[in-house]
């Protein structure tokens, strides 16, 4: 009779994200494994974590749920007392609670070439066997390959990681755990807090959850994009105006005859990059049109200006104009777009001379194409 083949996963999972769940997906295949365990380390060697056990925890369970991926939790590490937890104890007790079975240590490929550091590093790959997966930018040492026996995982990762979700660089990670990290206030909400609250920030929110649903309902890749998008593209829109007029005079005085209402989409653009370290061209573009639009828009552009328009606490009944995009984005904005024009078209009773410009960009891309860089 065959051992049974577990694969054992430890780290600190700060937050757990969409690398990870490949990661185990793809293990778990090629080794052909029977059982996934994670180890979340309450205290790990390598570094601190931001967050507490209990929301890591958390985190993790709603991940795995999301992706329907079976597994057990261990948790030695998350009762242990100590300053520091090894791994090298846990393999020795899994060891134990699974005398018959065949461990196999699932690692980074950020670890591989640290691993001689390890403590008792040749225990713990005479007790496992150690499988690691590649990752884009890493250069693996192959001596250490060979010295401790390690296999490769086919296959590349996207280059996520819990650094860039905590700064938001990145929300490629699961949609419940998006959600619970900004109901639980944690890694960059402190820092969004200071730009948003109260309405505008629940409009922000409720923008990129939908965002997030029309990018997964047709299809289109890293729909973490689109949220972390939604949730920062009014990021500019509490600044005060006189601030706002010195972004457009410092950094976008192509645009100084703007309506002074849109003035917020290219501070918000600035704020992005400037303050969160945003350098993603197409995140910063979606930013900087999602209020007038300009020609040629990506699809995420297409989808926050839509999104913005129509969310659901916009106090409106947008319902089949939201059907419209979870049904195609590109006609759904079409259609999202005439509205928004017939709506400024309504409002040119006032004579304000704003609106009638923002009527004649949104009505010159529509029509003509107008490139409005």
């Amino acid at each position: 009779m065959n051992p049974e083949k577990i694969i054992v996963f430890g780290g600190s999972f700060d937050p757990i994200h969409n690398s990870h769940i490949t990661l185990c997906k793809n293990s778990l295949k090629e080794v052909g494994a029977d059982k996934l365990i994670l180890v979340p380390s309450k205290n790990p060697c390598w570094k601190i974590p931001t967050e507490t056990i209990e929301d890591r925890l958390n985190m993790i369970n709603l991940c795995l749920k999301d992706y329907d991926l079976d597994y057990e939790i261990e948790d030695c590490e998350i009762k242990s007392w100590k300053e520091v937890d090894y791994t090298i104890e846990t393999i020795e007790h899994l060891k134990k609670k699974h005398p018959n079975a065949k461990l196999y240590l699932l690692i980074g490929a950020d670890q591989v070439n640290k691993f001689d550091r390890w403590r008792e590093a040749e225990k713990i790959a005479e007790a496992t066997q150690i499988i690691y997966y590649p990752r884009p930018g890493y250069i693996i040492n192959e001596k250490l390959v060979s010295r401790y026996n390690m296999i490769k995982i086919s296959g590349n990762l996207v280059d996520t990681s819990s650094t860039k979700i905590r700064a938001l660089n990145s929300l490629d990670t699961s949609i419940s755990v998006i959600n619970y990290i900004i109901e639980n206030k944690l890694y960059f909400m402190d820092k969004i807090d200071n730009y948003l609250s109260g309405r505008r920030l629940e409009h922000s929110i409720s923008v990129a959850n939908l965002a997030f649903k029309v990018a997964t309902s047709n299809n289109l890749p890293f729909p973490g994009t689109y949220y972390l998008t939604g949730l920062i593209h009014d990021i500019g829109k509490n600044i005060a105006k006189e601030e706002q007029r010195d972004y457009i005079e410092k950094y976008y005085r192509y645009y100084t005859d703007i309506p002074e209402y849109a003035y917020h989409q290219f501070v918000g653009s600035a704020i992005a990059l400037k303050e969160f370290g945003i350098t993603d061209k197409t995140i910063l573009k979606a930013i900087k049109y999602h209020c007038t639009g300009n020609k040629e828009m990506s699809d995420l552009g297409k989808v926050i200006y839509a999104c913005d328009k129509i969310e659901p606490t916009r106090g409106y009944d947008s319902s089949d104009l939201i059907e419209s995009m979870l049904n195609n984005y590109e006609s759904g904005f079409i259609k999202v777009l005439e509205e928004n024009m017939k709506f400024i078209s309504s409002r040119t009773s006032d004579h304000n001379p704003y609106t009638d410009e923002l009527t004649q960009i949104c009505a010159s891309y529509y029509l003509y194409g107008l490139d409005y860089r």
